[in-house]
């Protein structure tokens, strides 16, 4: 018993060593990071050190910092540590968006982001191939945020296998984080100084001639500019006008033909009635003939009159202006859940899954309604047409200024051909399905309209992705 007793307290004691050598370690790592950072060392050079030196405190950790660009919205390798190169190149330009992996949304939402299983995590619906393919199936990201809330990238740790973060793991990518961000304001500071003696050692003349010169070039470039939108404007609503009459007309002017001639040919065997009656030459079977052509015409010209009644009327949910914008508030998450509820039967055997926070929407219910049921309409119809599964994933988050709503699936897709054209009036790659490519046109009509928010298809490399934006505050 006294040997045992004798055996933990070596073990333990082996283990506090440990533990402080490792903190050591650490405390030195940062260090030579700060030294590094004191003088005036490359950027990259820095950030490169403090991914290594991460792997000291977990040998099973894989470390990357990603810079954020802030005029793309987009983020970019600058350091890493023991992460394949193929992967770190695929992670360039990633867009920052909700449900974009854990760096994408970790940086659209400044918060921290833990992926536990990548497998399994929506945020890694559309790219889990690329990470399980180099081994890794978690990653943590934690937004580097420097002072007034700006944002300088992300850092990330990834595990080989799903792991969840012990709270020492927690303090931990919150103090990378935050040596990151002081390296990231050190470079800009240090930047901003040489840019600031450089001008300081031009004369006080030629700084003063080279803003005059340039302020008459911004200022005549503003008026080409001006000039060029306001033709590029009238142009377009040319253009727009002049589309939807010769769709219009196009869509309208086959039903009604079809039922002229129905009519035609209808007048037509009367008038052949007619003359049977009068020469008094009339047969049953004649009689029979007539009439079955007679009542195949008019068949025909109440299909195609109905034809032209439901082209109307799709015409007319084109009109469906601001009489709805100023709807009673609702809450998104409970909108979600009745929204997936309509879609119960029809959705069979694939999923809807939706991710929303307590979002309040001060905005029209309907008008909302009607942009969804489209979305997952078209899914069904074209993105689902030949595939016995498939998801839905909608992400739903917010700030002071707007909604963003990322409506994405795991279907066929669109073809790169198609991509420019998929939000214009009466486009449509099934027309033999009487479909009149008025779905997404109709969408974005009602957002620009009732919500004076955007659609945009984004790049993804399985099935579709659309970003939808709707201001928090919209200007009458």
């Amino acid at each position: 018993m006294t040997e045992l007793k004798q055996t933990d307290k070596l073990e333990l004691l082996e283990r506090e060593i440990s533990l402080l050598k490792k903190t050591r370690e650490l405390e030195q790592g940062r260090n030579d990071v700060l030294r590094m950072v004191a003088q005036g060392a490359d950027l990259e050079l820095v950030l490169d050190r403090l991914c290594h030196n991460t792997q000291r405190y977990n040998e099973k950790i894989l470390c990357s910092v990603l810079r954020f660009d802030a005029k793309h919205n987009t983020l970019h390798p600058i350091a890493s540590a023991s992460l394949p190169k193929y992967y770190c190149d695929a992670l360039e330009g990633v867009h920052v968006g909700a449900g974009m992996g854990s760096c994408g949304t970790a940086a659209y939402t400044k918060k921290r982001v833990i992926v536990e299983d990548i497998n399994t995590h929506p945020y890694w619906m559309q790219y889990k191939k690329l990470p399980l393919g180099a081994g890794l199936q978690a990653c943590w990201s934690e937004p580097i945020i420097g002072g007034n809330n700006q944002l300088f990238g992300t850092f990330a740790l990834y595990y080989s296998v799903p792991t969840s973060p012990t709270n020492e793991d927690i303090q931990f990518i919150e103090v990378c984080a935050s040596l990151a961000a002081v390296v990231f304001e050190n470079a800009e500071t240090r930047k901003r100084l040489l840019d600031a003696n450089y001008l300081l050692n031009q004369t006080v003349d030629q700084r003063n001639n080279e803003l005059e010169q340039t302020n008459l070039e911004l200022a005549a470039t503003l008026e080409q500019q001006n000039e060029l939108h306001q033709k590029n404007v009238n142009l377009e609503k040319v253009s727009i006008t002049k589309n939807l009459i010769i769709g219009f007309a196009h869509e309208i002017n086959t039903p009604i033909g079809i039922a002229l001639t129905a009519i035609t040919t209808a007048e037509h065997q009367f008038e052949q009635l007619s003359l049977l009656l009068r020469q008094g030459k009339i047969s049953r079977n004649a009689v029979e003939e007539l009439s079955n052509s007679v009542t195949e015409a008019l068949s025909l010209n109440q299909i195609s009159l109905t034809r032209t009644a439901q082209l109307l009327s799709k015409f007319n949910d084109i009109n469906f202006e601001l009489d709805v914008a100023h709807g009673t508030p609702f809450y998104l998450r409970e909108f979600f859940s009745k929204l997936k509820v309509n879609f119960r039967q029809q959705s069979g055997e694939f999923k809807i899954e939706i991710i929303c926070g307590e979002i309040n929407v001060p905005h029209s219910e309907s008008a909302l309604w009607k942009i969804m049921c489209q979305l997952i309409e078209n899914t069904f119809t074209h993105g689902f047409k030949e595939k016995p599964t498939g998801i839905i994933s909608i992400v739903a988050t917010s700030n002071e200024r707007s909604i963003v709503i990322t409506y994405q699936d795991n279907g066929c897709g669109i073809s790169s051909i198609h991509k420019d054209m998929v939000f214009e009036p009466f486009y449509s790659t099934n027309r033999i399905g009487g479909h009149l490519g008025l779905g997404l046109n109709l969408v974005s009509n009602i957002l620009t309209t009732t919500f004076q928010g955007k659609i945009q298809l984004l790049p993804t490399p399985i099935g579709v992705r659309y970003e939808i934006s709707i201001p928090m505050d919209i200007t009458n």
